[in-house]
């Protein structure tokens, strides 16, 4: 595949899935609304710590198959062989059922000393028992994603995606109006159950030929699955312990309101980010799999992928930082307008966060468990760090500057692990699609924290104009935006 047929593929996927996204971001932004209003920063606050210590029993217990497995699928796919994708998908169907009770039942035999680690008191306890059913119905919907993944089915993982947002609306909307934060518990349950029955629903139309499999061959055979997928857990645990604690850590210096200010701050940057995260894992992963072993391919690939992403998401990150108190406005209350200082400096620190994220997909999919760890869990020590020695000095804001600065000493280990292993580079194309983009990033904090409101939005509309031409100018070289035009006018 040429480099204009291998970026038109990556723009597609792109575009599919960043159109269930938009979706998604839509019905999400009216939720996040009505929970804010209803619930308040304490119940957003409530409901993070909750999903924080889920986290970490999940990837502590879930030996991070639903990710490593998606290697295995694709390459089984890509080989072609009828027994071997059956074989995979029998060893994927029993470690998740494994892995998922695994986690069930840690949480109920732990709920106690959770509920007293993450609140203080025994209050939650029965909150946390409950919510234990979400774990093995998360493992087994993240097996059924991962087979979709696995086989490039986009098209189904957009509208499981969709259906997914608008059937967790419909539960925790009601709820959280007639309960107010006695709903958050049966909202994430139902949500969990309603995740499950959609990507069943559309993982169930893939057809896989039926091998039945020992339980001697589940763990000889599923080795490969679980070796790198063990890696998977050490920097899954890493990153969800270190996150549970920043939270714990805002609680004991602000309280769950302070909390619940963070967590508006870390869901807002995270909402355009999940458009492009969920392109590569729907694509750009499985493609770098089936590949793993030519260097050559790899990096080219890898630079494709960046500057795709640096063209399609550059701009949307200048926007948000140049129109942060409208985003807040519109996501959340007035409430909330701690956090805007937080997000601006976040916003920037996703600038560097876009580059590293391709480089992540290259280690799973070599199989370099060792250094997947090592790339994952710098970011979130040194974010911790960084956040624990200035909290004194800078408070609330420290949350956004920590994390910032850490991205900019992390993303230099990032691309030295990347030439290590590949010998990879930056193309020129790239390093100058980076330093522009990266000082109209820096220009729109600038303008954004002193310049008056109306000015500032002035300003940053002329610089969300810029990097859109650049944008332009990049993509047209890969799509023929006229014959696009003519489609779309038909």
């Amino acid at each position: 595949m040429n480099k204009g047929s291998s970026q038109k593929q990556i723009l597609k996927s792109t575009g599919i899935i960043g159109g269930s996204q938009v979706i998604g971001v839509l019905v999400g932004i009216l939720r996040t609304k009505i929970v804010a209003v209803l619930l308040g920063p304490e119940g957003v606050g409530l409901t993070g710590v909750y999903q924080a210590t889920l986290d970490i029993i999940r990837s502590v217990t879930g030996l991070g198959i639903q990710f490593s497995s998606i290697r295995d699928v694709a390459e089984a796919h890509g080989s072609g062989d009828e027994e071997r994708i059956g074989k995979t998908f029998a060893l994927l169907k029993r470690w998740v059922w494994i892995t998922g009770l695994f986690g069930m039942g840690a949480t109920l035999a732990f709920s106690i000393p959770l509920s007293r680690q993450a609140f203080g008191d025994d209050n939650h306890t029965v909150g946390l028992a409950i919510l234990s059913v979400t774990l093995l119905l998360a493992s087994l919907s993240g097996g059924q994603n991962a087979v979709m993944n696995g086989f490039r089915q986009i098209g189904a993982m957009s509208r499981a995606s969709i259906f997914g947002v608008i059937t967790g609306f419909c539960i925790s909307v009601p709820l959280y109006f007639f309960f107010g934060t006695r709903g958050i518990v049966p909202a994430m349950v139902l949500n969990a159950i309603g995740s499950f029955i959609v990507s069943w629903w559309f993982a169930r139309k893939i057809i896989i030929k039926r091998v039945v499999i020992t339980w001697k061959e589940t763990f000889r055979d599923g080795y490969g699955m679980i070796k790198l997928g063990f890696f998977g857990v050490i920097s899954g645990f890493v990153t969800s312990v270190i996150m549970y604690y920043v939270r714990v850590l805002i609680s004991h210096k602000s309280g769950l309101e302070a909390v619940g200010q963070f967590q508006s701050a870390w869901s807002i940057s995270s909402v355009y980010l999940g458009m492009v995260l969920s392109a590569m894992w729907a694509d750009f992963f499985p493609r770098l799999s089936e590949v793993n072993k030519d260097n050559e391919a790899v990096n080219k690939l890898l630079n494709e992928q960046t500057e795709v992403v640096l063209l399609i998401a550059s701009p949307v990150i200048i926007g948000m930082i140049s129109f942060v108190p409208l985003l807040i406005a519109l996501f959340y209350t007035n409430r909330f307008s701690s956090s805007i200082q937080i997000l601006q400096w976040q916003l920037m620190g996703d600038f560097i966060k876009i580059l590293s994220w391709p480089i992540g997909f290259v280690l799973l999919a070599k199989a370099k468990g060792v250094l997947y760890v090592v790339s994952e869990s710098l970011w979130y020590v040194i974010y911790f760090v960084l956040l624990y020695y200035s909290w004194d000095s800078f408070g609330l804001e420290s949350l956004g500057m920590s994390f910032f600065v850490a991205y900019l000493l992390a993303i230099n280990v990032f691309v030295y692990i990347a030439h290590y292993m590949s010998g990879y580079r930056w193309s020129a194309r790239n390093v100058r699609y980076i330093a522009s983009y990266f000082l109209l990033v820096v220009l729109s904090f600038l303008n954004a924290r002193y310049f008056p409101l109306l000015t500032s939005y002035a300003v940053g509309a002329l610089l969300v104009l810029i990097s859109a031409l650049v944008s332009y100018n990049g993509l047209k070289d890969i799509v023929d935006f006229r014959q696009v035009i003519k489609r779309f006018i038909k």
